[in-house]
């Protein structure tokens, strides 16, 4: 769709060729779409440059890091032609689908393409603003409309991103990316040592020595959300507090809060300066969001004072990738400790039951025969000697069996009981020793046995002398020390 065919000349009529300097230009335009700032309507005047770039001082600011600072210019040549000339830029730029070194003859429904910026050039009436669609963004992670806490960052403001093209796929991001090598070098370093920390603290002051290190950084500042303001649904710098600083004085107060908390509210990564903005001096500042679960919790602040090396889009995305490093480990850590707490809180829960129920089962009694049953339960205790129970029916030979264990060093084992005379033969072979699967019928999966599950702790069978001869055999060699197999 073009937006300026009310500029077409009627069938017929030339409007190509405009040798005759004496006849007036016609009117012209140019219809600007800036993912960052929307549609934008430039008329062309005679006698004056339309100048194209990322610095501040050019007719149209062009918020895009493919653009140079100065890029190109739009003018009338000696034949009163309207002109584009690209200044040397570091990317090019396209009219149509031509890339133009040098100087470029403009007509009518030219469209001009500078990065993600499309420049339409137009003769006759503008069409109305209204009419002009917004476009998105182009998916290359370059971003939003900007913001009112960074209104007085704009003309500084020189990289805007949401993702790092290091953490796709590596051989793509490599053809694009002059730094991509050593910036996956130190990504890698910054893994295994992250992976190795097991406090916030310590893997944000290693986050914050590797994104200074790969940004050439002056100063900087590793920012995450307060114990009170965790679970807080949108972040903001009075949430946040600063786990990590080079030097380890810098105070948040020190730091330009308006853009941290730019930051915060539009989940983007900036790279702005070295212009000079109120009272800060002038720097080059980075500042980027540290995610969890796809939301800003905190951000890194870096700055460097101005020099011969330039910032690029490079340097921006090594901090977005640094920056959810951070925000992984901070995941897992977090993680960690809720399960630790959980596991502590298990383990004393554990610890009460027991206790609760060896008061339950305990033996209570002061008569002579039970003193004498005790102190044999002390004595064979300590050894590991099978011991045979004997009595009636409900005398309690499950207490006395019970309280060897809990006096014996496998009391922290497993105490696993087993009615012999509830079993048929076959059943109790497979519940002594286990079973295969498809030892027999039924057996679809493979089953331990009570002796193994009774490994470093004590095993009762009950009514022992049910067991039929061929079982006891079995059973006496076990005891013996010979090792068993399974069904």
């Amino acid at each position: 769709m073009r937006e300026c065919i009310a500029g077409r000349a009627p069938i017929g009529h030339d409007v190509s060729m405009n040798n005759d300097k004496s006849i007036p230009l016609a009117d012209a335009h140019v219809l600007v779409r800036d993912p960052a700032n929307g549609p934008m309507l430039n008329p062309l005047t005679p006698g004056e440059v339309l100048s194209l770039g990322r610095a501040p001082g050019n007719t149209i600011v062009l918020h895009d890091e493919r653009a140079s600072r100065n890029h190109a210019e739009i003018r009338v040549n000696d034949d009163g032609k309207w002109v584009i000339h690209d200044l040397k830029s570091r990317n090019g730029t396209t009219v149509g689908a031509n890339e133009i070194t040098s100087e470029h003859t403009l007509i009518d429904g030219d469209t001009i393409q500078i990065g993600s910026i499309t420049i339409l050039y137009c003769e006759g009436p503008p069409p109305s603003l209204s009419e002009a669609d917004e476009s998105d963004t182009d998916g290359t992670g370059i971003t939003g409309e900007m913001s009112a806490e960074i209104a007085e960052w704009h003309s500084t403001i020189r990289y805007r991103r949401n993702r790092s093209r290091l953490l796709d796929d590596i051989r793509e991001s490599a053809r694009t990316a002059p730094k991509v090598g050593q910036a996956a070098a130190e990504l890698c370093r910054l893994a295994f040592t992250l992976g190795r920390t097991t406090e916030v603290p310590s893997a944000a002051n290693r986050a914050l020595e590797s994104a200074m290190l790969g940004s050439n950084a002056s100063k900087g500042m590793v920012l995450l959300p307060t114990p009170e303001a965790i679970h807080e649904e949108r972040m903001t710098v009075t949430d946040l507090y600063g786990v990590a600083a080079v030097p380890s004085d810098l105070r948040i107060d020190a730091i330009p809060t308006n853009l941290i908390e730019a930051v915060l509210a539009t989940d983007e990564a900036i790279l702005a300066g070295p212009e000079t903005v109120g009272e800060q001096p002038p720097a080059i500042t980075i500042a980027a969001p540290i995610r969890v679960n796809g939301k800003p919790i905190g951000a890194i602040y870096l700055s460097s004072e101005p020099s011969d090396d330039e910032k690029s889009p490079d340097d921006l995305e090594f901090v977005i990738a640094v920056c959810d490093a951070i925000g992984q480990v901070y995941t897992n850590l977090e993680a960690r400790e809720t399960l630790s707490t959980r596991l502590a809180t298990a383990a004393s829960e554990n610890k009460l039951l027991k206790e609760r129920l060896g008061e339950r089962t305990r033996m209570v009694g002061a008569s002579p025969a039970l003193a004498i049953i005790t102190t044999q339960v002390e004595r064979v205790a300590g050894t590991k000697a099978t011991v045979l129970v004997r009595g009636e029916s409900g005398a309690g030979k499950e207490l006395v069996a019970q309280a060897i264990h809990d006096a014996s060093d496998r009391k922290s084992g497993p105490f696993v009981c087993l009615n012999c005379a509830a079993l048929s033969e076959t059943l109790l072979e497979s519940e002594l020793f286990g079973h295969e699967k498809g030892a027999f019928t039924g057996a679809t999966d493979k089953k331990a046995g009570k002796f193994e599950l009774a490994d470093n702790g004590t095993l009762f069978l009950d009514e022992i002398g049910e067991m039929s001869p061929t079982i006891q055999a079995k059973f006496l060699r076990v005891l013996e020390g010979h090792a068993f197999e399974r069904v």
